[in-house]
């Protein structure tokens, strides 16, 4: 079945950024980052731009995550599962990754908002994310979020026998891995 399957997580080529802004506009419809963002964030953030695809190569999601101004202190800024594969554990997979590159890199605590209604919250309140305030006017007038924020202890992370990768730095030897469902 579906669950028996591997996905491939990786950080984003070139190639794939316009499925990527696709993906967004499908499952953000209005508030979407444009095409030319996905590009400087990949050129900002390569490590940060993880991709899941399925073993014919489809993109089952993205997260987008960043180091902050603060040291020690990370932001994920966009996460996105296709429709047909949510449920089936992507969304976490992608997550739980950005969070080890993150622990890698002596990050302390991650924070993010997300639309109260949004059903990721549920993900991430399972791995550890915390309410942290309640912004009826976050992105303008009636535009709600929740702020949320996860400590890291890099101890409590499952590392994936992969080469360590670097938000820093980014060589062919730090190539896609698999991470068999």
């Amino acid at each position: 079945g579906w669950l028996a399957r591997p996905v491939n997580l990786s950080p984003a080529k070139p190639a794939d950024l316009p499925a990527l802004a696709a993906l967004e506009r499908t499952v953000f419809a209005h508030e979407v980052y444009p095409e030319f963002f996905f590009r400087q964030a990949h050129d900002l953030w390569p490590q940060g731009l993880l991709v899941a695809r399925d073993d014919a190569g489809a993109v089952l999601g993205y997260v987008l995550g960043a180091p902050a101004a603060e040291p020690g202190r990370a932001w994920l800024l966009s996460a996105a599962t296709a429709p047909a594969a949510r449920g089936r554990g992507v969304g976490a997979r992608l997550l739980r990754r950005l969070l080890e590159i993150f622990a890698s890199e002596d990050c302390r605590e991650v924070w993010l908002t997300v639309h109260p209604d949004n059903p990721a919250r549920r993900l991430y309140e399972r791995a550890g994310f915390g309410l942290v305030a309640q912004d009826e006017n976050y992105f303008g007038p009636a535009e709600p979020r929740l702020v949320l924020r996860a400590g890291l202890v890099a101890a409590h992370l499952h590392v994936c026998d992969t080469p360590r990768l670097s938000l820093r730095r980014f060589t062919l030897a730090d190539a896609p891995f698999v991470v068999a469902l």
